[in-house]
């Protein structure tokens, strides 16, 4: 080969060379997954509204002796109606609590309370306790206190007593990609989070939350019960279920119906 065809030849070469590694470098970027952090699950916008149906069952000491359950029905809405920034300069969303007994029936309202994310946590903070919802990315069997930013002993008022209900809760999620159906909605993408699952002899903490992404929180059930196996039992639960031997404490099943994001 004589250096005529070598200079023919090699600027050919080298033509094609970098074509190619411009189409190997470019099919790398391409087919790189981003980095989902999962803020969607968390979603947070004035005007977010959701609506859920909320059955409840209360239990105390009856007025003749024994234990005494009433069941509730209802219907629960939140919606965000404003914002602000804290001292740390956290966008919080100001969120109007209602509810009402029945679809008929006209809304009153209950609480405010105020969400807030940033690019690791979500915060709810609702009768001034701030739970800690939400880690991202969230993963897994990942762990952490949901109580992190108040006593675990709070005691709170249920039925003319005092229950601490968050002794011993730790949100660990159990998946991230689930399914959840519920009368008329159904979602895929679902986070399921375990908040407490503590249990002793005379003490049941027990809970679970499921987000939809893109929604939101779909789902919470919650199980607090205390008892002391006198009320209930004369001093002897034996092996009573908690259903039978609870004294004092509720259950929870609150489930979306309607929402807009």
């Amino acid at each position: 080969m004589n250096l005529l065809t070598m200079r023919v030849i090699t600027p050919s070469i080298l033509l094609i060379l970098a074509i190619s590694l411009f189409w190997a470098c470019d099919r790398r970027v391409v087919q790189e997954p981003s980095l989902d952090f999962g803020y969607e699950y968390f979603p947070l916008h004035v005007g977010d509204f959701w609506e859920y149906e909320v059955d409840s069952f209360i239990y105390r000491p009856g007025q003749n002796g024994g234990v005494a359950i009433d069941s509730i029905q209802s219907q629960l809405r939140e919606i965000v109606v404003d914002t602000f920034r804290d001292n740390a300069n956290l966008l919080n969303f100001i969120v109007e609590q209602y509810t009402r007994r029945s679809e008929n029936a006209s809304w009153q309202i209950r609480n405010v309370l105020r969400l807030a994310r940033n690019e690791e946590q979500a915060f709810r903070v609702e009768d001034n306790l701030r739970f800690l919802k939400m880690v991202f990315p969230p993963k897994a069997d990942r762990s952490w206190p949901g109580t992190n930013y108040f006593d675990e002993f709070t005691a709170i008022p249920v039925a003319g007593g005092d229950i601490e209900m968050f002794k011993g809760w730790e949100s660990t999620i159990q998946t991230r990609d689930g399914f959840w159906q519920g009368g008329d909605l159904s979602f895929e993408e679902v986070l399921e989070i375990e908040i407490a699952d503590f249990n002793t002899f005379i003490e049941r903490r027990e809970g679970k939350e499921y987000y939809a992404k893109g929604v939101g929180l779909i789902s919470r059930s919650l199980t607090i019960f205390d008892t002391q196996c006198q009320i209930c039992c004369g001093g002897d639960c034996g092996d009573r279920p908690w259903e039978e031997k609870a004294e004092l404490g509720f259950v929870i099943e609150q489930r979306l119906i309607r929402y807009k994001n």
